[in-house]
């Protein structure tokens, strides 16, 4: 993977299996990005994990991550630690329920919270928030609410 990453600038990373089943995917892809980075000298990276590690949102969304979802909730937070290492320059992005739709180009963004009332976002806005932190970081080490 170093290779691949050689001469960036920066990591957008979105990535997660989709299964509800127990996994290991997304903490094991956090190490192996970071050794990576480590190894090709790459320090920026902005990756999206799930808006359920807040802990706040309402019952809803308190009940959807302890049970239908608590094992994307669960990798999820390993992948974040996985990549929250002092020596880089992470930024971690939890959106809610994302949308196939048009980027409104408003979304609400928050350090260490989810937008009050932010229960989903279109994925145009989250990669649009993305390619914005790559270029002029405002975040840098800091977890990151965007919602519409």
């Amino acid at each position: 993977m170093a290779l691949a990453i050689e001469g960036s600038d920066a990591i957008l990373s979105a990535f997660g299996p989709t299964t509800l089943r127990r996994t290991h995917l997304r903490r094991d892809f956090g190490r192996v990005l970071v050794e990576a980075m480590r190894a090709a000298g790459v320090s920026r990276v902005i990756h999206v994990t799930t808006a359920f590690l807040f802990g706040e949102g309402g019952p809803i969304f308190s009940i959807m991550s302890k049970t239908l979802f608590r094992n994307v909730t669960m990798d999820h937070g390993e992948s974040e630690q996985e990549i929250a290492q002092p020596d880089l320059a992470w930024t971690i992005l939890r959106p809610p329920r994302l949308l196939d739709a048009k980027p409104t180009g408003r979304p609400r963004i928050m350090a260490a919270h989810l937008p009050k009332g932010g229960f989903t976002i279109s994925r145009a806005d989250v990669a649009a928030f993305m390619l914005e932190e790559a270029t002029s970081p405002n975040y840098v080490q800091q977890v990151v609410g965007i919602s519409n």
